[in-house]
């Protein structure tokens, strides 16, 4: 079974001042396309993974202003297309993955 995500990124674009914030929210969707077979096997599901990571590095890229603001969104995006996904290996990859990212 084909299955589609479609999911928005908001990359924020906060400016440092004095006074409080500014936030700026810019937002654009994300459609992640996957098939039942992305999941059959442990090279599949890595596959995936990997494509996860680039669609979320292509939509946060186009968006963060700062090196920092682009891992946060990536980390983001990354962690709701597993979510949405929803398979225990592939949460066992992104966890494998990130670890030292929150370190």
């Amino acid at each position: 079974m084909n299955t589609s995500i479609i999911i928005a990124v908001a990359a924020s674009v906060a400016s440092i001042a004095v006074a409080p914030p500014a936030i700026a929210l810019e937002k654009t969707e994300v459609l992640f396309k996957y098939h039942d077979s992305d999941l059959e096997s442990f090279g599949a599901r890595h596959r995936l993974y990997a494509r996860i990571t680039q669609e979320a590095d292509a939509a946060c890229a186009k968006h963060a202003n700062t090196a920092y603001e682009k891992a946060e969104c990536v980390a983001d995006v990354k962690q709701r297309l597993v979510a949405v996904v929803d398979h225990e290996s592939l949460y066992a990859i992104h966890a494998r993955a990130t670890q030292g990212e929150t370190e």
